[in-house]
């Protein structure tokens, strides 16, 4: 059995010159670039280092903000037979609190780092070794294929993160599997900004480029979190071929880079578009695909899959030949194709523990060459399963297959049940985040404040230019009715806070079982909330769209169209000769109207299609459909016949 690190050796020896990894540069610094050759002889110089302290089948906690460092720390650890222990970078005493827990778990024997990270480690029970600076080398002990390959820490919902055993069995599978469903070569370019110490920014890019012998380029995840321009950049700039992240950092694309940009792109060599750690919604892609369309986008480079660390990465993909399968029914989801060969996949009942139906939900469980023998120092029994001769990890995700395509929903301990019905968080986030303009679009954490307890809180993170002139009452009554109107959710309480307050993982996954506990101890610092504002104050700010629903006036829903066209534009339209003028010579865009057209029918609760807002493109001609169409609602609620 080959290792990852053979696989360094191998292109270092065929290919010594060619540029293995791009450290793309901040600002006006220049680009950092490493061969495989170089590369190879920076990382047996540190693993014979490694071998003057006998770290051979020992764990190591690799601690840097250097990207390069990583690198090399981590194969000189494969190379000299260490375990390697990816954590994040610790810059504050609160950092040093998670890192805390999974030193104690690991029981490291060393922490490797650089010598300007030392102020922060000094209170770790284990011995500091500074990377840069070292001169005693030894001989080397290499380490063999059933060895542990990597402790891979979880994400860390909760403050006990589990340590994840990977062994090198388990990763070079995932890495053929990858190539294999990802069409990568070793002309491919795979461009990251995904954190590097997660399984989807080590395994998938860092580890994937040297399986493959390409070339990797790497950004600071800061850098697109702050300016997500920079991603599509780097993608047009280096001629990516492979690249991608969590369904937000498409939304946050969308959402932040307007068409004057666009053009500046060429995102045609950009030929996998992978999407998965989270919740895949449609309306991202749709979304997404037409924004940078002119970009030179295929929309056939977007590839939703799915995979956890538990798995060594992938799990599901979907391959050449197939194409993603939709579902429109009371909520909209995309499958994440297949599972790869050498994994299995069965949906189990929670409640009985057998594999349910096709079309059934239940919890995803698998097994295969991929995934891990368990969790580091735990009793894994509560984990596994065992069926027809295979041994399965219960993943803890929700979902479903159809079509013979996984569909994933959601975890299971963040599922909420109201009144006997589940409901998935992401669903009602999605609801409220696009109940009003002010609202990040993956700025939204719903909870139960406990397991036990059917009181909903919504957190909701209010857009940096929409915090001035914010209007609380406005934004609370639109978030509520979004909860009560679909869902039949009371929210105990939403809190509206500033961007970036919500706890985020390190690649920008949502925390919602942390939200409880800051919320339980009032960590959060709201600008406004429910429980704050008087009744009557929420009342009177809802009052015109309720009394439009129930009393349609073609007056009050042309002024109603008025605001919304406005709150879309980013600047007053005001009633006039504006009227009859076509929605896009207000300002809207095509997709613009979309969005229009579904704030409409989310809070009027209408069934419009697109077309008919093409076919009536203007405010008088809009609010006339809307008028019918509401007194045919009114009328049919009531049972009166209507006879037309």
């Amino acid at each position: 059995m080959l290792r990852i690190i053979d696989y360094l050796t191998y292109h270092a020896s065929v290919s010594p010159f060619k540029t293995a990894f791009i450290i793309s540069g901040k600002g006006l610094e220049p680009d950092q670039r490493i061969s495989y050759g170089k590369l190879e002889e920076e990382v047996l110089s540190q693993a014979m280092q490694l071998a003057a302290h006998h770290l051979h089948g020992k764990r190591v906690v690799l601690v840097y903000q250097d990207v390069l460092s990583f690198i090399v720390s981590f194969f000189a650890c494969h190379y000299s037979g260490a375990v390697p222990v990816p954590v994040p970078y610790v810059q504050s005493s609160r950092q040093f609190a998670r890192l805390q827990h999974i030193i104690d778990d690991a029981m490291p024997a060393a922490i490797l780092c650089r010598k300007a990270t030392a102020r922060y480690l000094e209170d770790a029970a284990a011995l500091l070794l500074f990377t840069d600076g070292w001169n005693n080398p030894a001989p080397v002990t290499e380490s063999q294929p059933h060895d542990i390959a990597l402790l891979q820490y979880t994400s860390g919902s909760t403050s006990d993160p589990k340590g994840v055993v990977i062994s090198h069995q388990n990763l070079i599978h995932n890495q053929e599997m990858i190539a294999q469903t990802f069409r990568c070569d070793s002309q491919s370019v795979i461009f990251s900004w995904l954190p590097f110490h997660h399984d989807m920014g080590l395994i998938g890019n860092i580890l994937h480029t040297v399986f493959m012998g390409c070339t990797g380029v790497l950004m600071d995840p800061a850098d697109f979190i702050q300016q997500p321009l920079r991603w599509l950049e780097g993608i047009s700039r280096y001629k990516a071929t492979h690249s991608g992240g969590p369904n937000f950092a498409y939304d946050l694309c969308t959402d932040r880079i307007p068409a004057d940009k666009v053009s500046t792109l060429d995102l045609s060599s950009w030929k996998v578009a992978f999407n998965g750690s989270e919740v895949i919604r449609p309306s991202t892609l749709e979304r997404f695909t037409a924004h940078f369309a002119a970009a030179g986008y295929n929309p056939h480079a977007c590839t939703p899959c799915y995979g956890l660390a538990e798995a060594t990465l992938l799990v599901a993909v979907y391959h050449d030949e197939q194409q993603p399968v939709c579902i429109h029914e009371d909520r909209q989801l995309i499958g994440v194709g297949a599972a790869v060969p050498g994994i299995t996949v069965k949906i189990i009942s929670a409640a009985t523990g057998q594999p349910v139906a096709a079309g059934e939900e239940g919890e995803i469980c698998i097994a295969g060459d991929s995934v891990t023998v368990g969790y580091w120092r735990r009793n894994n029994q509560a984990y596994f399963y065992e069926q027809d001769g295979l041994r399965f990890l219960r993943t803890g995700d929700l979902g479903f297959f159809h079509q013979e395509q996984l569909f994933v929903q959601g975890r299971l301990k963040e599922m909420m049940i109201i009144r006997g019905k589940n409901i998935y968080p992401t669903d009602v986030e999605q609801a409220v985040a696009g109940s009003n303009g002010d609202i990040e679009n993956n700025g939204v954490a719903v909870f139960c404040t406990d397991a036990a307890s059917e009181q909903v809180v919504a957190v909701i993170e209010i857009k940096r230019s929409a915090v001035r002139s914010l209007e609380p009452a406005i934004v609370i009554a639109a978030a509520r009715r979004a909860m009560t109107g679909r869902f039949g959710i009371t929210p105990h309480d939403i809190l509206l806070v500033s961007p970036f307050t919500i706890p985020r993982t390190t690649s920008g996954k949502l925390q919602r079982s942390k939200c409880v506990g800051w919320y339980q101890e009032g960590l959060f610092k709201s600008m406004a909330s429910l429980q704050q504002l008087p009744e009557e104050i929420i009342h009177t700010a809802v009052a015109d769209v309720e009394d439009i629903a129930a009393h349609p006036d073609s007056y009050k829903i042309q002024d109603y169209l008025l605001r919304i066209v406005s709150e879309k534009t980013g600047s007053a339209v005001y009633a006039g000769d504006v009227y009859h003028t076509d929605l896009t010579d207000l300002g809207l865009e095509s997709m613009q109207q979309v969005e229009l057209l579904n704030k409409v029918n989310r809070e009027l609760d209408l069934n419009i299609n697109i077309s008919a807002v093409m076919e009536n493109n203007t405010i008088s001609a809009l609010s006339a459909l809307l008028e019918n169409m509401l007194w045919l609602k009114n009328r049919q609620i009531s049972d009166n016949e209507v006879i037309i």
